[in-house]
């Protein structure tokens, strides 16, 4: 009766005598689900970038379309959100100290394979671009300064989110 395996598999694991108390006692674990006003479930997006303007910046960009924001400044913080939150879209730099961006969205495959994985790297390098999408660990790839309308829309259309309405000038 699980109504949601993330992370872990179901939960971080437990020392056993925790283990047998949370069994003993009927209790259940937390569901890593973000509930949003009108009670449906909306996934979060992450974004994990190392450099805190370049999040700060990112996290503004996509609140304007109302989206729940997770942020990490490296790899290993970003999988502890990942397994403590139900997150639709990961958003990663490329260059990152300890692991870099293309290696943390194979374990993100890995582990979350329904989960949507973007790159958004300072970096236009085509080779790194190129074999993140031909390995499969990235589906898309936007360059920061350049593709960030690109991006929103992108967002808006996995998160099935309608396009904002264009304004038209009467002159």
């Amino acid at each position: 009766r699980c109504d949601e395996a993330q992370g872990f598999l179901f939960a971080r694991p437990l020392p056993a005598g925790d283990c047998m108390a949370l069994l003993s006692s009927g209790g259940r674990l937390r569901s890593p689900r973000r509930e949003t006003a009108d009670g449906d479930r909306q996934p979060a997006i992450l974004v994990v970038d190392d450099s805190l303007e370049d999040l700060m910046l990112a996290q503004i960009m996509l609140r304007k379309d109302g989206h729940h924001i997770l942020t990490a400044s490296d790899a290993h913080q970003a999988l502890e959100l990942l397994s403590s939150n139900r997150v639709g879209i990961v958003i990663s730099d490329h260059n990152m100290p300890q692991m870099s961006g293309v290696d943390f969205l194979r374990r993100v495959k890995l582990m979350y394979p329904g989960t949507v994985r973007i790159m958004f790297s300072g970096a236009s390098d085509f080779n790194t671009a190129r074999s993140a999408i031909n390995e499969g660990e990235v589906q898309r790839f936007f360059v920061k300064g350049r593709d960030e309308e690109l991006l929103r829309r992108e967002i808006r259309r996995k998160s099935g989110l309608p396009a904002p309405a264009t304004q038209h000038n009467a002159g």
